[in-house]
C-alpha cells in the first residue's frame, strides 16, 4: 500500500527559509517594474451620478389626478436602458457631439458603468463614467443621468399618446354610429345614449391631452456628479504591492511544484513514510575511497538488528539496495566489523557476483583463497573463509568474490542455500552483501533463505519510486524486511544524535586501521571453537 508523504512544521520552515531570498528578489523586481509602468500610464478619473427610481405609479383617472407616469420597471431594465444606443445618443447630443456614429457610442459605453441597488420602496442607479480629465468624467456622468431620466419621461408620454389615439378612435366610431342611427330613424333613446357616451370620451380625451403637458417618469437625478481630483487609475503603490505579493506566491508556487516533481527523498522521515519501514541507522557521506562507516552509527544499526531478531540463532542478514552506488557494501563490512567487535563469530559474504568489492577492500589475495563462486559450483566441498584481523584479538571471516561471475543468478539459485546451511553451523552472524534488487534478480533469489533483509538507501540520490518498488518486490516474495539504513544523510535531513553521529560521536574511531587479510589461510571454525554458544548481549 502506498504511503502518504507528510510534511512537518520543520520541513515547512526550511522550505520557506530556503526560498526566501529568491522569492524576495523576484517579488522586488516585479514590484519595481509594475511601479514604473504604472507611473508612465495616463491618469484616469471617475465621476458618479445617482438616479432615484420610484416604485409607485398613480392610476390614471379623472378624479383630481394631475400627473401621469409610466408603469414601473424592474431595476435591471433601467440598467439595460442606460446602456442602450438611444440613451447614449441622447447623452452625446446633450454634450454637443454633432457627428454620432457607432465609434462614439462604443467609446462612451466602454467608459460607462451602471450599478443598481434595490430597496423595498425605491431603487438606485449609480452611473459611473471614467475619463482622462475630472471635468470630462463628471460631464459625461451627468449627461448620462439626464438622458436616462428623459428616456423614462418619454416612456410615460408614449403611454399617454397611445391612450389619446385610442380615445380619438373611439370618438370617431361613436360619430359614425350616431350618424347611422339618425339616418335610419332609430329610436331617440338609442341616439341619445351614443351621444352621452361620446361626450364622456371627448371629456377623457381633453383631460388626457391636458395631462400630456405634465407627464413625468419615475426616475429623477438624486445626486449629480462632481469632478474628482484623485485618479482611480493608475495606482502605482497599490499595483506594486500587489505585484510584490503575487511575486512571492508565484515563486513559492514554482518551488513547491519543483519539489513535488522531484522524486528524490528529502529527509529521513520522508524515507520512512515512503517505504513503510523503520530507519534503523543513518550514516553521513564519507570521504572518497573510504568504506568504513562511523562506529557509533554501525553499533546503533547492530543493536537494532539484534532486537529485531532476538529469537533467531544464528542470524543471517541480507544487505541490499535498490540501485548501485548507494553504500550497501560499506554498510555490510561496517556492520560485520561491529558484530566482530561485540564478540560474535561473524562471516561476511560478498554475494554481489556482478560487481564484487569486499576482496579489494580488505586486500584479500586470490592465491590459495577460494571464492564464493567456487563454493557455489561445489557446495559440498571444504572451503575455508579468509580471516581478516579487525584487532589483535578479533577476526572477521570473509567469503570473497574476486571477479564478476557469469550466470550469477543461476549459480545462486542452484547452490547458495546448501552453502548457507553449512555456514549456519559455523557462525553466529552471517552478513551477505548482495547485488541491487532493481538491477538483477540475485537478491530476490537468496533473500528468502535469510533471517531478514536490510535495505540501504542513499538519501540524497535514491528515487522514492525506486524505494517503493524495491520494498514491494521483496515483500511480495515473503521476505522479512528489518528496516532501512540511510546513507549520505546530512544533518538537516537526519535525526542528529539519535543515530550515532549527530554530535560527533560516530566520527571518533579508536585509531581505525584498515584490516588486511592474513597471509595464512584460515582453518575451519566450528561451534566448539566459539567463545560461547549464545550471542553476547
Amino acid at each position: 500500500m502506498q504511503q502518504e508523504i507528510s510534511i512537518g512544521l520543520g520541513d515547512l520552515i526550511r522550505f520557506i527559509w530556503r526560498g526566501l531570498l529568491l522569492s524576495l528578489l523576484v517579488a522586488g523586481v516585479a514590484a519595481f517594474i509594475v511601479y514604473r509602468v504604472s507611473q508612465s500610464e495616463d491618469k484616469v478619473y471617475e465621476s458618479q451620478s445617482t438616479v432615484l427610481a420610484a416604485q409607485t405609479n398613480p392610476e390614471f383617472g379623472l378624479g383630481g389626478v394631475t400627473l401621469f407616469t409610466a408603469p414601473p420597471l424592474d431595476v435591471s431594465a433601467y440598467r439595460s436602458a442606460a446602456l442602450s444606443d438611444p440613451v447614449i445618443i441622447d447623452a452625446l447630443t446633450a454634450m454637443g457631439v454633432t457627428e454620432i456614429g457607432q465609434t462614439q457610442i462604443k467609446q462612451l459605453r466602454n467608459k460607462l458603468n451602471v450599478r443598481t441597488e434595490d430597496t423595498k420602496t425605491s431603487s438606485l442607479l449609480y452611473v459611473q463614467v471614467q475619463d482622462e480629465t475630472p471635468e470630462g468624467a463628471s460631464e459625461k456622468a451627468n449627461a448620462m443621468a439626464r438622458a436616462i431620466v428623459d428616456w423614462d419621461k418619454k416612456r410615460a408620454l408614449e403611454s399617454l399618446s397611445v391612450l389619446i389615439v385610442s380615445l380619438e378612435e373611439q370618438i370617431e366610431a361613436l360619430n359614425e354610429q350616431i350618424r347611422s342611427l339618425q339616418a335610419s330613424g332609430a329610436p331617440t333613446d338609442q341616439v341619445d345614449g351614443r351621444i352621452t357616451l361620446r361626450a364622456q370620451k371627448q371629456e377623457n380625451l381633453s383631460f388626457a391631452r391636458t395631462l400630456s403637458a405634465s407627464a413625468t417618469g419615475l426616475l429623477s437625478v438624486l445626486q449629480p456628479a462632481s469632478p474628482s481630483s484623485n485618479p482611480v487609475s493608475p495606482r502605482p503603490v497599490f499595483n506594486a504591492t500587489l505585484a510584490f505579493m503575487l511575486g512571492l506566491l508565484a515563486t513559492y508556487g514554482l518551488l513547491l511544484l519543483r519539489n513535488a516533481l522531484d522524486t528524490r527523498l528529502r529527509s529521513v522521515e520522508d524515507l520512512a513514510n515512503v517505504s513503510g519501514l523503520p530507519v534503523l541507522a543513518e550514516f553521513p557521506k564519507l570521504q572518497r575511497d573510504n568504506r568504513h562507516l562511523p562506529r557509533e552509527a554501525s553499533s546503533y544499526l547492530r543493536t537494532n538488528l539484534l532486537f529485531s531478531t532476538a529469537d533467531v540463532h544464528p542470524k543471517v542478514f541480507l544487505v541490499t539496495s535498490a540501485q548501485s552506488e548507494e553504500g550497501k557494501s560499506s554498510v555490510s563490512l561496517s556492520l560485520a566489523e561491529s558484530f566482530v567487535r561485540n564478540g560474535y563469530q561473524t562471516l561476511l559474504i560478498d554475494a554481489d557476483l556482478r560487481k564484487p568489492v569486499i576482496a579489494s577492500e580488505y586486500k584479500i589475495s586470490p592465491i590459495n583463497q577460494p571464492s564464493l563462486e567456487e563454493c557455489l559450483r561445489n557446495p559440498y566441498g571444504s572451503f575455508k573463509a579468509a580471516v581478516v584481523a579487525i584487532s589483535p584479538k578479533q577476526h572477521l571471516y570473509v567469503m570473497p568474490t574476486f571477479h564478476p561471475a557469469p550466470q550469477a543468478s543461476e549459480l545462486l539459485s542452484r547452490s547458495f542455500r546448501d552453502c548457507l546451511e553449512k555456514w549456519r553451523q559455523e557462525y553466529d552472524v552471517i552478513i551477505i552483501d548482495s547485488a541491487p534488487v532493481l538491477a538483477v534478480a540475485d537478491a530476490l533469489t537468496i533473500s528468502p533463505f535469510c533471517t531478514g533483509t536490510l535495505l540501504v538507501t542513499n538519501q540524497q540520490k535514491t528515487d522514492r519510486r525506486q524505494v517503493r518498488v524495491t520494498v514491494d518486490l521483496l515483500k511480495r516474495i515473503g521476505v522479512r524486511m528489518l528496516g532501512i539504513a540511510a546513507t549520505h544523510v546530512n544533518k538537516e535531513a537526519g535525526h542528529g544524535s539519535r543515530y550515532g553521529y549527530g554530535y560527533g560521536y560516530g566520527m571518533i574511531n579508536d585509531q581505525d586501521t584498515k584490516a588486511t587479510a592474513m597471509d595464512a589461510p584460515a582453518t575451519s571454525v566450528t561451534r566448539a571453537n566459539r567463545r560461547s554458544d549464545q550471542p553476547i548481549r
